[in-house]
């Protein structure tokens, strides 16, 4: 593996207002940020705000059993940061990047306190 990732082999853009707002401040559990990293790189990664997978994949991908793939789809649906629609064979699952509309408790600490004091968030 070399040194560094190197951003030729591909890269994900995520807006900055995201992971500002909302990354950065949510405390996802262990199974949530595995499904939700999947997720981003499944329709982030390749510029779409959407994926198509079966649960069966996002469970493989995700490294969890297909029980606790369903339990944490759903908790992320009930949170609302994750939607899905279902098709035939395979689910459509679109993230909701509307930070302020997440169901959850953000956290914040002095770091983040004197970001927003500093206009940081402007941006």
């Amino acid at each position: 593996m070399p040194d560094k990732p190197d951003i030729l082999k591909g890269y994900t853009m995520i807006p900055n207002e995201l992971i500002r707002r909302g990354l950065m401040r949510v405390n996802f559990t262990t199974r949530e940020s595995r499904i939700f990293w999947t997720i981003v790189s499944f329709s982030w990664s390749w510029h779409h705000t959407y994926c198509f997978l079966t649960y069966r994949e996002l469970s493989s991908y995700s490294a969890m059993s297909l029980v606790h793939t369903h339990e944490t789809v759903q908790s992320l649906i009930d949170k609302n940061i994750l939607r899905i629609s279902k098709t035939k064979q395979k689910s459509k699952f679109i993230l909701n990047q509307n930070v302020e509309t997440w169901n959850v408790e953000f956290k914040k600490n002095a770091i983040q306190k004197e970001m927003e004091t500093s206009g940081f968030f402007d941006n």
